[in-house]
């Protein structure tokens, strides 16, 4: 197979690399996702039901109970998780979940300050966190 040379590089090592670059862009795009959830999972002080049992490594987070994420980017687009009887607080990094469509926490008991940065999701279209 012919390839062109550019210096010392061949047009396939190119490549290359510029899919490696666009991997590991969306692996820590994928991460902040992660962490964002694990953060709201860590302010959780009650799980009755363990229905956040799945949050964890066994699974890819698009794969938890109550997460939806886009197919094109493989990020969290809905947060559900009505009516679980979950008691905590509203993590400020739920705001580093930019793709977020739709967050519906109600019939739960959150309780706190809902976190000023939840303003700059500017693609979030519904808040339910009705009691």
């Amino acid at each position: 197979m012919d390839c062109w040379a550019f210096g010392s590089f061949s047009v396939h090592a190119i490549l290359l690399i510029s899919v490696s670059e666009a991997a590991a862009t969306t692996l820590l795009r994928n991460e902040t996702d992660r962490l964002a959830l694990l953060a709201l999972k860590t302010e959780i002080t009650d799980d009755p039901s363990q229905a956040l049992s799945s949050w964890n490594d066994s699974l890819h987070f698009c794969e938890w109970r109550g997460v939806t994420c886009s197919r094109k980017h493989q990020r969290v687009s809905t947060l559900n998780l009505t009516s679980l009887s979950l008691e905590g607080a509203l993590s400020p990094h739920v705001a580093n979940l930019s793709f977020l469509t739709s967050i519906d926490l109600s019939t739960n008991r959150f309780h706190g300050r809902v976190p000023l940065a939840l303003g700059h999701l500017f693609r979030l279209q519904q808040l339910n966190l009705s009691l």
